[in-house]
């Protein structure tokens, strides 16, 4: 009876260890979904900043940008559906 018990101990000492590894990999999953949330808020506060940074060089006011946003929504949503997108230069 001896080689059974062994068996189920060297099966429960490996069920242990899966487990211990799989709460590794789930702590390390939520700490990349974290570092990814963070990445992607940088993300868009450079992109913000960036498009500020060009309004200012352009010398355009808010109104123009916004008009032509508004103006160009149009054109973006219908080149989005068939694939085809294009911006213009302005």
């Amino acid at each position: 009876m001896a080689p059974k018990k062994t068996q189920t101990q060297s099966l429960k000492g490996k069920l242990e260890k899966f487990n211990a590894e799989l709460e590794k990999i789930q702590e390390q999953k939520r700490a990349l979904n974290q570092k990814e949330k963070e990445y992607e808020a940088k993300i868009n506060a450079l992109q913000a900043e960036y498009i500020i940074a060009l309004m200012a060089e352009s010398g355009k006011s808010f109104d123009e940008f916004e008009n032509f946003a508004f103006n160009n929504s149009n054109q973006v949503n219908s080149s989005e559906e068939v694939g085809e997108g294009h911006v213009q230069n302005y």
